[in-house]
This record gives C-alpha cells, structure tokens and sequence, in this order.
C-alpha cells in the first residue's frame, strides 16, 4: 500500500506529475551525451516529452507546440523536430505517464488516482530497472577486482566484472542455486554447448563466487523486494548505491 502525505498546503497535481516524470529522468538520461548542467538538460527533455504527449505522438503538432514555448527554435525547427523524434524513440514511457495524465485530467479522475497511475506507468519498464542494477552491480564488483588481480588471473577485468554481475543478477532472482544454474545455462545453451560445458559446471561456478558477491546478491534482492512493493526507481537505485557504499568512491 502507498501512502501520500501532503502539507498543508499541497502541489497541484500537474506539479507532482512533472516532478515524477523529472525523477525519471534524472536517473534515465546517459550522462555521457550531457554537456550543460544536468537539470537544465532534463528540464529541456520534459519540455519535449510534453509537447510530445500533448500531440498524441504527431511530431508535426509537437513542433509547433515546442517551437511556441521555446521560441529560440523558431529560425531551427530541423534541429527541433529532430530532438522530439529522438525523444519518442528514448522516453516513450515518459511520454505515455504524460498523456495519461492529460487524459484522465481530462475525465475530472480524482487526484490520488491519477498520481498513482502515472507513477505506475514510470515503474513499469523492469527492463531498464534490471539494466540499472546490473550497471551497479559491475560498479560494486570493481571495487573488489583490480587491473593487477585481473592480469594475474589472466582474465580480461571488464569481462569479469560484466560475467560476475551476471552471477549477482542470476542468483538474486532465483530461489537455489540450482535455479539460478538452470537459468544462466538455457539462456546461454548455445555457448555452453559449443565449450561443451554442462548444467552442473554453471552450478560449481556459482557456489564458489556466490560468498565473495553475498553483498551485491543481498542489495540486489532487497531492490526485487522494493520493486515488488512498488517503490519508485529512484529510491531503489539510490538504496543500492547507499548499500554497496558506491556513492563513497
């Protein structure tokens, strides 16, 4: 069950949309393409992706809206049209959060409804939330596995990093072990078979990193539990962070 606390003197509701819809953003942008302040560059996306669910996905009516609230547009609008057809291809659950929220203003639907069901629209792309994590979870592992440890083992470091948040992924969403091996060995049957590798091979690897990866498999299946519960991304990655102690390197 989730539970809104408002003061007293509570945001409109387009307000709390915006906002969520903002916190989406902020943890869904890839900071390599950024080249001004971050909160100015999401601030820029949320304008396209409401112009964008303002014309129900028409990118001629999106750029006139967009060109009409950022009138600096106005002498380049190929540069704009091309920005709002990258933004449909990049934020489209963005974008339906926005247009289900113009809807069901549209339907006088009450309030808390409508906040709830943007929120669910923003939380339901499991894809990204498991990219997410299995990016932090390579940002934990090398903590633990230098370029000196990698050369010594012989091993590629970033391939070793990507194969054991593979594990932590694997065994935090599995019941056993056995689970788990099953699981890694049918999604990669064709490369197991090729190395003439078996089910129980999968299985040995993973009981002997399963001890040095308990911290990543804990934080993984606390973030399952939170998404289970309908947490917000936002306050599920930033958990993981806090628990692996990332945000302290």
């Amino acid at each position: 069950m989730i539970i809104h606390i408002d003061s007293d003197n509570p945001k409109p509701i387009e307000q709390k949309v915006r906002e969520l819809i903002l916190q989406k953003l902020f943890i869904k942008v890839d900071d390599s393409k950024i080249y001004i302040d971050k909160e100015v560059f999401i601030d820029l996306i949320l304008q396209d992706v409401t112009a964008i669910a303002k014309a129900n996905y028409n990118i001629d009516k999106a750029l006139k809206i967009a060109i009409k609230e950022q009138p600096r547009y106005k002498t380049i609008p190929d540069v704009k049209r091309n920005e709002l057809e990258e933004a449909v291809e990049e934020f489209g659950d963005e974008i339906d959060a926005y247009r289900n929220y113009l809807d069901l203003k549209k339907e006088e639907v009450d309030d808390l409804k409508i906040f709830d069901q943007v929120r669910f629209i923003l939380n339901s792309d499991e894809d990204f939330l498991e990219k997410k994590l299995y990016d932090l979870m390579v940002d934990s592992v090398g903590l633990k596995i230098s370029v000196e440890s990698a050369i010594k083992m012989g091993a590629d470091r970033q391939l070793l990093l990507e194969t054991y948040a593979n594990y932590v992924k694997v065994i935090a969403k599995n019941d056993t072990i056995d689970d788990a091996a099953e699981e890694l060995y049918f999604n990669n049957e064709a490369f197991f078979r090729k190395n003439k590798l078996k089910s129980d091979f999968i299985k040995g690897e993973l009981e002997k990193f399963a001890p040095a990866l308990e911290d990543e498999i804990k934080a993984y299946k606390f973030a399952l539990n939170l998404y289970s519960q309908g947490a917000d991304f936002a306050m599920i990655l930033a958990t993981v962070n806090q628990l692996l102690q990332l945000d302290q390197e």
